[in-house]
């Protein structure tokens, strides 16, 4: 599917009821009840056991953090979850969105279509009166304690501006509220009505400050909360892909328009107490020493946020010169990545640093807040703007593998940095360049939602603006993968769990080819490189300064197998030069015609070298091409669909007609002719047919009937015309049944006295035989042999199939012929010997005899060659007996003398002789 958002028009809903947006047995009841099931049970024991295990089930520390106990792990353990906290919409330039932002739009998160689409979990309950919300805020669950986090957060996404200092990025949505306890489980429930939802929140890990340990000695008020039986140095939660982050992706997959924003959590704001001081292991009285892993560098997000197909969202500080941001960097508290296997997180950061938005204290009150949470929200609140500003124009909403390769496609990067880091995931939210992208006002931009099949390889032509980077983007929600076991051993396994593993790729005319972005887990602090990207279900591939007007072909393919024989996946291209499909089927060539049935005619529109061609007959696709040509040799009602990458048009129809030439001579194929002999040929007839019969493709004169009665062999063909018509058949081939027939002797052509020569000729089947002596029929002689006795001129008349067939005279004579003269030349290294080869006739008119006695059974190779040794031609002597034969036609040869030369394989022989 092929968005052309330059042509899309605005679309303005009424109905204000949610439409589920998967049918609800898209999402397997069997996995919902699954996870029922298991975290439910899970819960439960463990506020079971929380008291003979010594747990708390909540508690709340100084600083306002609350801990709330949710179940185990798999190996027994406590799991607790916290919220992430330690000028928003400005800083992600979401200002862009809302009336009088320059981009023409106004988007406040009212659309109808948008109710019950924008949720938040989180670790209590908002103030639902604050005069921020507007009765927009509605909690649906039983939770009870109210909640500053929550307070903020939803004011943060949604909250009025009545304060026009706290106005949420979404500021007219409706927004949906739950308790974190039993998040995935109703995740899960409400997932096919969803499109955002915002959790910042997650598993107490590392370090933590609690400052309602006694005393005033802060460094006696850390706490290590990783598994020392797992690891005794680090937590190996961070980076870890486990149980709950393989249910995240799997509920993603499930559900391919719901896409999940969760913060990165604040490690790097909570190091841990001075090397050497004592500290506390999770909430107990027992004190460790030992050097533990300081949360300062890489691998620093915990579990869940590691999740393929979540948005996982970091913290920036943005900075101002006045009111215009010059820069941003990532905030000090904010998490960074990689995972454990490599992959890029944060995949966004948010605006996180002193954030102020409503709270709970009374229905007017705000604070100022910092943290991941406050950039998740401020992230989660901008995207569903997005989705009502797609919908406006499409009438539909993009899939969660689309928004979240939009937001990632048009991240702001540091300055002076270039591609993704472990630091920053792919940049900071510019909400207002994704909304361009979905206007595409400039029409330098495409958003393609498509399916790659098994063994499936998808191409597309694109031709670069050159006035702006040439930025391709490939983003899918990825198949969960298999959680990594909690052991010892998989403390920081580079197990990999992309599952189907998609390649985008950009090739110039040249045949240069630019890969997308990778980044090196054991080298985290190298800049990305251009590579083969094994991890990420995102990859994205940059040209900063392509030329104007260059060709490249984009190239989307896959490795393996994928599961379930398809992946769904979004291709978001920028820096792209515009497109008119409607100027690119402009008919050049071709117009309402009849043709022959064995011709063509070639149909060609104006065209575009970047455009792809679908070739329509009756309706129907018949071929598809990259060039604008196409030939066509039937009749139908023929148009062209131009489909490129921002458009698709259809030319207008032309009719073709074919007059059908019935064109064939009878007989076909090859017949056998008699030299002389006439046989009949008959072409096809019909009404107003003209004729043009040609030998071995030459026109033969005045045969221009339907019929001809050649004499000789060749290839015939005739040329029908009929009308316009001009259609040539296919040949016959026209053989003689026989070859000229060759006199041979057992010794020569002198008859000795008393004696005799036998004479032979060519056998075959069928054939009969006459034989001639000086002009008159030897009545006795009808067979391949002849005993002649009689000097004189011999020759044989062959019939085969009614044909028949002379030989040439040969003459024997009773006399030896003596030369006038002695041989004088005889070629350089030759022995001549005479008295074991003979040639006769010598001198010699048409046909040369050659006999050579020997008892060698060697293959016996006799040559002609001149004066000075250069070969003239070359046969092998047949065996008859204790003499090889075999004769030379020399009736072509010059005037003169030449030699016969014999090899038998011990010695080579040579004898002169006299061509008259």
């Amino acid at each position: 599917m092929v968005l052309c958002l330059s042509a899309a028009t605005f679309f303005v809903g009424v109905q204000a009821q949610v439409v589920p947006l998967l049918k609800n047995d898209s999402v397997s009841h069997f996995f919902v009840n699954s996870l029922q099931q298991r975290y439910t049970q899970n819960r439960q024991w463990a506020l079971k056991n929380a008291k003979k295990k010594g747990w708390f089930t909540s508690k709340k520390y100084a600083n306002g953090r609350i801990l709330t106990l949710q179940g185990v792990d798999a190996v027994g353990e406590p799991v607790y979850y916290t919220s992430h906290n330690v000028v928003a919409s400005m800083g992600t330039h979401t200002t862009g969105l809302y009336v009088g932002g320059g981009l023409g739009v106004d988007l406040k998160g009212d659309l109808p279509e948008l109710d019950g689409r924008l949720c938040i979990w989180d670790g209590g309950l908002p103030r639902l009166s604050h005069v921020e919300f507007g009765g927009r805020v509605r909690l649906k669950d039983q939770s009870t304690v109210l909640s500053d986090h929550a307070t903020h957060l939803s004011g943060t996404m949604a909250a009025a501006g009545v304060n026009p200092q706290v106005k949420g990025m979404a500021f007219g949505a409706k927004l949906d509220v739950w308790d974190y306890t039993d998040d995935l489980v109703e995740m899960a429930r409400e997932a096919t009505r969803m499109l955002i939802s915002n959790h910042a929140y997650g598993p107490v890990v590392g370090w933590v400050f609690n400052e309602n340990r006694p005393g005033t000695n802060p460094n006696l008020k850390w706490e290590w909360w990783g598994n020392t039986s797992i690891s005794a140095t680090e937590d190996y939660r961070f980076g870890f892909y486990d149980d709950k982050a393989r249910d995240l992706d799997q509920l993603a997959a499930n559900s391919p328009y719901y896409l999940i924003v969760k913060s990165a959590d604040n490690k790097h704001a909570e190091t841990g107490p001075p090397i050497g001081s004592p500290y506390f292991l999770r909430n107990t009285s027992q004190t460790s020493l030992l050097e533990r892993s300081r949360n300062d560098a890489y691998d620093a997000i915990p579990s869940e946020a590691n999740a393929k197909n979540i948005l996982t969202v970091g913290g920036a500080a943005i900075q101002l010169q006045g009111t215009t941001i010059t820069d941003f960097k990532v905030a000090d508290f904010s998490g960074w990545g990689p995972t454990d296997d490599g992959r890029i997180k944060p995949d966004l950061l948010g605006v996180g640093s002193n954030i102020i938005s409503s709270i709970a204290s009374s229905n007017n009150a705000y604070a100022t807040m910092s943290g991941t949470s406050t950039a998740s929200a401020n992230v989660s609140g901008s995207l569903i703007l997005l989705q009502e500003l797609f919908y406006r124009r499409q009438n539909y909403f993009m899939r969660s593998a689309t928004l979240k390769g939009l937001v990632l496609h048009t991240a702001s990067t540091p300055k002076g940095k270039v591609g993704p880091s472990y630091e920053y995931g792919w940049g900071l939210l510019n909400a207002e360049k994704a909304a361009q992208v979905v206007l595409n006002t400039v029409n330098r931009h495409v958003l393609l939602e498509n399916t790659l099949k098994q063994n499936e390889t998808y191409q597309q032509k694109v031709i670069a603006a050159g006035t702006e980077p040439l930025i391709v983007t490939l983003s899918w929600t990825d198949p969960e993968g298999i959680a990594t076991g909690i052991s010892t051993q998989n403390v920081d396994s580079p197990s990999l769990k992309l599952i189907n593993d998609l390649d985008v790729r950009l090739t110039d005319e040249a045949g240069t080819t630019y890969f997308p972005w990778v980044l090196d887990p054991t080298k985290p602090t190298q800049a990305a490189t251009g590579g083969d990207n094994i991890r990420d279900n995102v990859e994205q591939v940059l040209i900063l300064t392509p030329p104007t007007g260059k060709v490249y072909t984009v190239t989307v393919r896959h490795k393996r197998t994928l599961r379930n024989n398809g992946q769904p996946y979004t291709l978001i291209m920028s820096g792209v030069k515009p497109q008119d499909c409607v100027a690119a089927v402009q008919m050049l060539k071709g117009q309402d015609t009849t043709i022959c049935s064995s011709n063509k005619v070639q149909l060609q529109v104006q065209g575009d070298n970047a455009i792809t061609y679908q070739w329509l007959k009756d309706g129907n696709v018949v071929g598809t091409t990259t060039t604008p040509t196409y030939e066509i040799t039937q009749a139908g009602v023929y148009s062209v669909k131009a489909i490129g990458y921002q458009c698709s048009a259809q030319s207008k129809t032309i009719s073709v007609a074919v007059t059908n030439v019935n064109a064939k001579i009878t007989p076909e194929g090859t017949a056998t002719i008699c030299a002389g002999t006439p046989i009949l040929l008959t072409a096809s007839a019909g009404s107003g047919y003209r004729y043009q019969w040609r030998r071995d493709g030459e026109n033969i004169a005045g045969a221009t009937t339907s019929t001809l009665n050649p004499t000789e062999a060749g290839n015939y063909s005739v040329v029908i015309t009929a009308g316009r018509c001009v259609v040539t058949t296919p040949s016959t081939q026209l053989v003689s049944s026989l070859q000229r027939p060759v006199i041979s002797t057992n010794s020569g052509t002198i008859i000795p006295p008393s004696g005799s020569i036998r004479l032979t000729t060519s056998t075959g089947e069928g054939m009969t035989y006459r034989w001639f002596l000086n002009g008159t029929v030897i009545p006795t002689a009808t067979g391949p042999r002849l005993v002649a006795a009689l000097a004189g001129k011999y020759s044989v008349e062959i019939t085969q199939r009614g044909c028949s067939i002379a030989s040439k005279v040969l003459e024997l004579t009773n006399t030896q012929y003596a030369p006038n003269s002695p041989i004088t030349n005889s070629p350089p290294e030759i022995l001549i010997l005479k008295e074991k080869l003979s040639l006769y006739p010598n001198p010699v008119v048409d046909a040369l005899t050659v006999a050579y006695e020997s008892d060698n059974t060697y293959d016996l190779t006799a040559e002609i060659i001149t004066n000075d040794g250069r070969t003239l031609a070359q046969k092998l002597l047949y065996d008859n007996g204790s003499v090889f034969l075999n004769q030379f036609d020399v009736s072509e040869l010059p005037t003169g003398q030449y030699f016969i030369r014999v090899s038998d394989g011990r010695r080579v022989i040579a004898k002169p002789f006299i061509k008259h």
